[in-house]
C-alpha cells in the first residue's frame, strides 16, 4: 500500500534536519535511487544526459508511487512518507545532539532529497501512478514556489514514479565549471558507482543505467542475480579470490557479514570499501582503518610467498608498494538501534558506535577467519586465540593452507630471527604441542621428505639458531638444491626459446622466399597477359584491314560493256562498282539520322498506325526523313503540359487539412529556409503552425491535386530545393510526381485505335509542346528511322550500277533495261547511248 506523505513532527524534524546541499550529480542519483528502493521498486532505470551547461538526469521505477493528494507536498522540506520504526532503522542523532533520537527506516527518512534537488536544479518533474489508482499525475517543482500539479498528458497503465531533473546547477556557474573541468565522463562513472553501492546487497532489484551522450547502456544488473558475482565485479577481483565474511555468534551484540577480496587482491584507494549499517550505506573510518591494518601484513606475506615460488625473480619492490594498497570489501553490520549514532555530512552519512571495541573485535575475528588461508603465523596464532586455542580450529586453517599452497616462510624472519619454531614472540608462552607441530610442518614445507624427520625436533639451538628464520642446515641444503634445479630449468627454457626463435627465423625466410616466387610468377603472368593483348590487337587490326580490302575488291556485275568499235563507256580500264553496304561504309553514309528537329516535326505528315502502338511520320522535301512516334508517350507529354498550364493558371493550390497537426521535425537550417520562403511554400498548398513539442512547426494542411496529396516528406525536399537554388524554386518534386502520374494515366494507351485524322492531330499537338521529344517520365516520343535524301542517293548509285552492269550482251528484249542497242540508245559514236541512259535513270528515280 502507498504510504502517505506528511510533514515530520517539529521535534523529529529538528533531530534529522541537516540542510542537505547537493554538490554533484552522483549525490542526486543516490538520493533518487534511494527513494525508489524505499518505495519497493523491483526495477530501477537511470538516464544520464550530462552535457556542458545542461546537466539532466531521470530515474524511473515501478514502486508504489505517490498519491494524488500527496503531490502538492512534494519538494517541501521536512515532508516524508517514512515513519519511525524501532525495528527497521538506526538511531539518528546529529553530531551535536548527545540525546537519543527516534528510530527511522533505512535510506531516505529526512524529507530533504527533493527539496535539495529543487534548490540545485532549474526544474524537477515528478510523474507518478500510485498503486490502486486509475490516474497518472504530474507535478513540476521549482525553487521559486510550490509544486504545480495536474493530470499527466500520458496516462500509464503500470504503477511507478519517474523523476526528471533538468538544468542541474544552472544557477551555480562556479560549480558547473568545476564539474566540466574535472570531466563530465568522470561524473557519469561516479553516478554508476553510486548505483552499484546501493545495488550490492539488493540482488533482487534490477538496475539499468543509460548514458544519452554515449547512446549506450553503461550498466545493467538483472534481478535475481548472484550476490557474490555482483560484489566481485564491483571490487574488481575474480570470483575465486572473493572470501565470504560471516561471523555470527549466538548472543553477539554485533553481527558482521559480507565479502572481502583475498590478499593480495586489493585496490589503490578506498573507493572499493563499502560499509552498510542495518542496510544503509555509511562512512565508518575506524572500521575501514581496522580492515586495512589486517590487510597489510597478509598482503606482504602473500607477495613474499609469490616471490619465493617464482624463484626469487621478483624482488621486494612489490612488498614496498604494499603500503599503497588497500583492502577491497563490502561489509554489512547489524546491531541494535541504540548502539549506533548517525551524523549527516555533505555527501555522506557518518556512523559512530557506542561500543567500538566490541565491534572492532567482531570485525577483526570475522576477517581473520575469512582470510585464514593467506595469514602469516602471527595472525594465525591470534586467530587460534580468538577461536579458543583448540586444535580443531587450527587444523581447519592448516587444511585450507595446504590446499592453496601458501606457506608462511617469512614469519620466522619477521618475528626476530632466532626463536623456537611456532613460538609466538611477545606472547609470553609457547604454543601447545599440536599447534607447534602444525606450524613447523608449514614452515618447512619446501624441504620435501626431510620435513617429516624434522617435525619431531621443534626446538632450534646452537649454530642453527643464528640462521635466518630458524631454518635447519638440512633445509638450507635442500633450498640450494632447489635453486640449482630452478637455474637448470631456466637454462633449459632459454635453450628452448633460442630454438623457437631459430625456427621462427627459418619460417620467416621460407615465407619470404615463397613471397618472392609468387611475385615472380605474378610478373610472368602479367607479361604473358600483355603479350596476349598485343597479339589480339594485332589480329584485330589485320582483320579490319582484310575487311576493308575485301570491300574494295567487291564488284556488282561484270566488266562494263564495250562500246562499238572496241571503246568503253568510262576510261580504258574496268571500273569497280561497290555494293550499297560497302558504299555506305566507305563514304560513312548514314541512312538513319542522329536527331530530328522541331521544324521537321511540325512539317511531318502522319501515316496509318502500326500495330495500334506507333504512328509513322513522313517529312517531305529533298532532305526529308522517315520517323516513328510512340502514341502513348506523345499524348502523355501533351497531357502533362495541359495539366501544368491549368495548375499554374489557377493561382493558389487547394489544400486538405490534416486530422491532427503533424510535427515536421525540421532542423535549424530547414526552419530558417521555411521562414525565408514561407509565402512561396504556402502558394503550393502547405500550411503550418508553431508550437511543437520541441518548439518546431506543426503541419496542418497539405496540397490536394486532383485527389492526390503531397505530404511532409515532399515539403522537406522542396525546402532543400529552395536552399540549393537560392529561392529560384520551380515545381516541387512532389507536385511534379503527381502531374506525371495523372498525365500517364489519362494518356492514349497501347492498343487504342486511332483514325488518320486523330493521328495528325496528335502530331500537331506534340509539336506545339515545349518539350516535344520526351514524355513525362523521360522516354522519347519520336525516333527518326531513315534520311530520305540519303536513301535517294543510295538508290541512284545502285540503279547506275545495275544499268551499267546489264548493258552490251545482256537482255535484248523486255523489262526496263532490255534492248540497250535497239531503242536508239547507242549511236556510232556512243553519244546517243549515253543520253538514253540518263533519261532512263531520271524516269526510274521519278517513278
Amino acid at each position: 500500500m502507498t504510504a502517505r506523505i506528511a510533514p515530520l513532527a517539529p521535534p523529529l524534524a529538528a533531530v534529522v534536519r541537516s540542510q542537505s546541499v547537493l554538490s554533484s550529480p552522483a549525490q542526486a542519483v543516490a538520493e533518487l535511487v534511494a527513494n525508489a528502493l524505499d518505495a519497493g521498486a523491483r526495477e530501477v532505470q537511470l538516464e544520464l544526459d550530462l552535457r556542458p551547461r545542461a546537466l539532466a538526469l531521470a530515474v524511473h521505477d515501478d514502486g508504489t508511487g505517490v498519491r494524488a493528494a500527496d503531490m502538492p507536498l512534494l519538494g517541501r522540506r521536512g515532508a516524508s512518507s517514512k515513519r519511525p520504526a524501532a525495528a527497521a532503522g538506526a538511531a539518528l542523532r546529529p553530531a551535536a545532539a548527545p540525546h537519543a533520537g527516534p528510530t527511522l527506516p533505512p535510506l531516505g527518512y529526512r524529507g530533504e532529497a527533493l527539496a535539495a534537488l529543487c534548490e540545485a536544479a532549474a526544474e524537477v518533474e515528478v510523474v507518478s501512478h500510485a498503486a490502486g489508482s486509475f490516474e497518472t499525475h504530474r507535478a513540476v517543482l521549482t525553487s521559486r514556489g510550490a509544486a504545480r500539479c495536474s493530470l499527466a498528458a500520458e496516462q500509464r497503465k503500470r504503477q511507478g514514479t519517474a523523476v526528471a531533473v533538468r538544468g542541474l546547477f544552472s544557477a551555480q556557474p562556479v560549480r558547473q565549471n568545476a564539474l566540466e573541468t574535472a570531466g563530465l565522463q568522470r561524473e557519469v562513472d561516479r553516478c554508476v558507482e553510486a548505483v552499484l553501492r546501493l545495488a550490492l546487497l539488493r540482488p533482487g532489484v534490477a538496475f539499468t543505467v543509460l548514458d544519452r551522450q554515449r547512446g549506450s547502456v553503461v550498466l545493467r544488473l538483472l534481478g535475481g542475480r548472484s550476490e557474490a558475482a555482483g560484489v566481485a565485479a564491483f571490487l574488481g577481483c575474480p570470483l575465486a579470490q572473493l572470501a565470504r565474511v560471516d561471523a555470527c555468534c549466538p548472543g553477539a551484540l554485533h553481527v558482521v557479514a559480507g565479502y572481502a577480496a583475498l590478499p593480495p587482491q586489493g585496490h589503490p584507494s578506498k573507493g572499493r570499501q563499502c560499509i552498510y549499517l542495518n542496510g544503509r550505506p555509511v562512512q565508518a573510518d575506524s572500521i575501514a582503518k581496522l580492515v586495512d591494518s589486517i590487510f597489510q601484513p597478509a598482503y606482504r606475506a602473500a607477495l613474499r610467498l609469490a616471490a619465493a615460488q617464482g624463484g626469487g625473480g621478483r624482488d621486494l619492490q612489490a612488498v614496498h608498494k604494499a603500503a599503497n594498497r588497500r583492502a577491497a570489501f563490502a561489509l554489512h553490520i547489524r546491531c541494535p538501534t541504540e548502539e549506533a549514532e548517525l551524523a549527516h555530512d555533505s555527501g555522506a552519512v557518518l556512523a559512530e558506535f557506542r561500543r567500538l571495541d566490541a565491534l572492532q573485535a567482531a570485525v577483526r575475528r570475522a576477517l581473520l577467519s575469512a582470510w585464514r588461508t593467506t595469514l602469516p603465523n602471527a595472525l594465525l596464532k591470534e586467530l587460534e586465540d580468538l577461536e579458543g586455542g583448540g586444535a580443531a580450529g587450527s587444523s581447519a586453517a592448516l587444511q585450507q593452507g595446504g590446499t592453496d599452497g601458501q606457506a608462511d616462510t617469512e614469519c620466522a624472519a619477521a618475528d626476530g630471527g632466532s626463536r623456537q619454531v611456532g613460538s609466538g614472540r611477545g606472547s609470553g608462552r609457547q604454543l601447545s604441542g599440536p599447534r607447534r607441530g602444525q606450524l613447523a610442518s608449514r614452515l618447512v614445507r619446501y624441504s620435501g621428505g626431510a620435513a617429516a624427520g624434522a617435525a619431531g625436533s621443534l626446538l632450534v639451538s646452537g649454530s642453527h639458531a643464528a640462521m635466518p628464520g630458524g631454518v635447519v642446515p638440512g633445509q638450507q641444503q635442500q633450498q640450494q638444491q632447489q635453486q640449482q634445479q630452478q637455474q637448470q630449468q631456466q637454462q633449459q627454457q632459454q635453450q628452448q626459446q633460442q630454438q623457437q626463435q631459430q625456427q621462427q627465423q627459418q619460417q620467416q625466410q621460407q615465407q619470404q622466399q615463397q613471397q618472392q616466387q609468387q611475385q615472380q610468377q605474378q610478373q610472368q603472368q602479367q607479361q604473358q597477359q600483355q603479350q596476349q593483348q598485343q597479339q589480339q590487337q594485332q589480329q584485330q587490326q589485320q582483320q579490319q584491314q582484310q575487311q576493308q580490302q575485301q570491300q574494295q575488291q567487291q564488284w556488282h556485275g561484270g566488266a562494263l560493256p564495250a562500246l562499238p568499235g572496241g571503246g568503253m563507256l568510262a576510261g580504258s580500264t574496268p571500273v569497280g562498282i561497290l555494293t550499297l553496304e560497302s558504299l555506305a561504309a566507305s563514304t560513312r553514309m548514314q541512312l538513319a539520322p542522329p536527331a530530328m528537329s522541331r521544324a521537321q516535326l511540325e512539317a511531318a505528315q502522319a501515316m496509318p498506325q502500326v500495330s495500334n502502338k506507333f504512328v509513322p511520320l513522313a517529312v517531305p522535301g529533298d532532305e526529308g526523313l522517315l520517323a516513328i512516334m510512340d502514341q502513348h508517350a506523345a499524348d502523355e507529354r501533351v497531357q502533362l503540359e495541359r495539366l501544368r498550364d491549368a495548375l499554374l493558371a489557377g493561382g493558389v493550390v487547394a489544400s486538405q487539412p490534416l486530422r491532427a497537426p503533424l510535427p515536421l521535425g525540421l532542423a535549424a537550417a530547414e526552419q530558417q529556409v521555411l521562414e525565408t520562403y514561407g509565402q512561396r511554400v504556402q502558394a503550393w498548398g502547405w500550411r503550418w503552425q508553431c508550437g511543437g513539442g520541441d518548439g518546431g512547426p506543426l503541419l496542418t494542411h497539405q496540397p490536394l491535386l486532383w485527389g492526390s496529396t503531397v505530404g511532409a516528406a515532399e515539403l522537406k525536399l522542396y525546402l532543400h530545393h529552395l536552399q540549393d537554388t537560392c529561392g529560384a524554386g520551380g515545381l516541387p518534386a512532389g507536385v511534379a510526381r503527381v502531374l506525371a502520374s495523372k498525365a500517364c494515366r489519362g494518356a492514349i494507351m497501347f492498343g487504342d485505335e486511332l483514325t488518320h485524322v486523330q493521328c495528325q492531330e496528335l502530331v500537331d499537338s506534340l509539336a506545339a509542346t515545349k518539350l516535344c521529344f520526351s514524355c513525362a517520365h523521360g522516354r522519347p516520343t519520336v525516333a527518326p528511322l531513315a534520311d530520305l535524301g540519303a536513301l535517294r542517293r543510295a538508290l541512284r548509285l545502285r540503279a547506275e550500277a545495275t544499268l551499267l552492269g546489264s548493258g552490251g550482251g545482256g537482255r535484248t528484249s523486255g523489262g526496263v533495261w532490255g534492248g540497250a542497242t535497239q531503242g536508239g540508245f547507242c549511236g556510232s559514236d556512243g553519244s546517243a547511248g549515253l543520253a538514253g541512259l540518263k533519261g532512263k535513270l531520271q524516269s526510274l528515280l521519278q517513278s
